[in-house]
């Protein structure tokens, strides 16, 4: 699987066929679907919170922020308390 076709909405959108049968030949690689989609989003919400003047560490699974704090320790061990091991993976982490 190309992780530029995982860059942008409309590009997963535009090879959804493609990366399913992808995903359903080779399982394992769901967990790296799964960052990518969250790189993604932390790419637009880096920017939103940069414009409100929000800093710190951030971790996102998909489009949503599970976590934050002021240091990248203490959201990886927020995420360690919040999320089973097999999910944990699909989180990115982030400062702003």
């Amino acid at each position: 699987m190309y992780t530029k076709n995982l860059s942008t909405p409309a590009r997963r959108f535009e090879y959804e066929n493609k990366i399913d049968e992808v995903l359903k030949k080779n399982p394992s690689l769901r967990v790296v679907y799964r960052q990518e989609v969250s790189k993604s989003h932390a790419r637009k919400v880096k920017k939103r919170l940069a414009e409100m003047g929000v800093t710190g560490w951030f971790a996102i699974m998909e489009d949503t922020i599970i976590a934050s704090d002021k240091t990248k320790n203490d959201v990886l061990r927020r995420v360690k308390e919040m999320l089973p091991q097999e999910k944990q993976e699909a989180v990115h982490i982030f400062k702003r």
